[in-house]
């Protein structure tokens, strides 16, 4: 490998290990064998386990992810691997000290020789963006409630004075 080579790697690699996320590659075979062949040192933020073990075994990383999420993750990698269509989902993992994080991950997937499949991907912890939008979600929600049943009249309007909205009361 030339000098120039070796340096635009290094500088790649360089940049890849300092992204908030993590690259992957994810393998599964048709036995139902799977494994991370390749993924940055991030993943261990995610799943909880070293690229090595991860490598060896993907099962670890389905441990990690929270009952309620499997069977959506499975059903969505099912999906691309059968369309081989891009594989994007959000969902939760449980820490050793039982923490739930949200992860979100985006990947393309390829059909490989032995007709295993192969996603290129991206993963990223989100705990902190989903947990504000459900906060928001729930303040959303209580404000409709007392707006929908307050015996006072409301009603909103647009810059132009044209009503957008009223409560029943109105």
């Amino acid at each position: 490998m030339s000098k120039s080579k070796f340096l635009r790697k290094t500088q790649i690699l360089k940049m890849i290990g300092r992204m908030p996320g993590t690259i992957y590659q994810y393998r599964q075979w048709k036995n139902g064998r799977c494994c991370f062949p390749y993924s940055t040192e991030a993943i261990e933020e995610i799943f909880f386990a070293s690229p090595i073990e991860l490598a060896k075994d993907g099962w670890i990383a389905w441990s990690r992810v929270c009952p309620e999420s499997v069977g959506l993750v499975h059903e969505a990698f099912k999906k691309s691997a059968e369309t081989l269509t891009s594989f994007e989902i959000t969902f939760c993992v449980r820490s050793p000290q039982d923490r739930v994080h949200w992860i979100r991950t985006h990947a393309m997937p390829e059909r490989l020789r032995d007709g295993g499949t192969l996603w290129n991907g991206y993963m990223e912890n989100v705990t902190e963006q989903y947990n504000a939008e459900e906060t928001a979600k729930q303040k959303a929600a209580v404000l409709n409630v007392i707006f929908e049943n307050l015996p006072d009249l409301i009603y909103y309007k647009d810059k132009e004075s044209r009503f957008l909205g009223a409560n029943p009361a109105c």
